[in-house]
């Protein structure tokens, strides 16, 4: 870890995990662990994008690189504990995904920040906008079609 770079740790090693990874890489700052739930997937996208360290416990690596920044990949069920810890260890934060399962759920998650003087980023992928979301069930049901693979028009 360099001393002047800012550090990361990201929990959740799928495709918004893997956003997050090269996004912050790309503005430089030292993403030095992956966190994810299955020990050979973490493994495997920690190598692939030169992340120094792959974990399944989230929790340990946290208290143990005290990162400048956390960035929640998860699924919104799984990150209220994470976002707790971060924010007491006075880590910012950069949350993918629905923010929380509920509308009370997310208004605790932003006290929490406000509480401990932590700044928030929030950045929904366009797989949770409604109108990529109704096009995905139209496909998926047969309704309009199938996309044509390959080629232009």
């Amino acid at each position: 870890m360099s001393e002047d770079k800012l550090t990361a740790v990201v929990v959740g090693a799928g495709y918004a995990g893997e956003g997050h990874t090269k996004a912050l890489q790309s503005a430089g700052v030292d993403v030095v662990a992956i966190c994810a739930r299955t020990a050979d997937v973490v493994q495997q996208v920690a190598d692939t994008l030169g992340v120094p360290m792959a974990s399944t416990d989230w929790s340990t690596s946290l208290k143990e690189i005290r990162p400048d920044i956390v960035a929640l990949a998860t699924p919104a069920g799984l990150r209220a504990e994470v976002v707790d810890r971060a924010c007491e260890m006075g880590s910012h934060l950069l949350c993918d995904k629905p923010l929380g399962t509920s509308a009370q759920e997310a208004l605790t998650l932003y006290q929490s920040v406000k509480t401990h003087g932590v700044k928030h980023a929030f950045g929904a992928t366009k797989g949770y906008e409604p109108s990529v979301a109704w096009i995905a069930q139209l496909l998926g049901d047969g309704t309009i079609g199938e996309i044509p693979v390959g080629g232009g028009p």
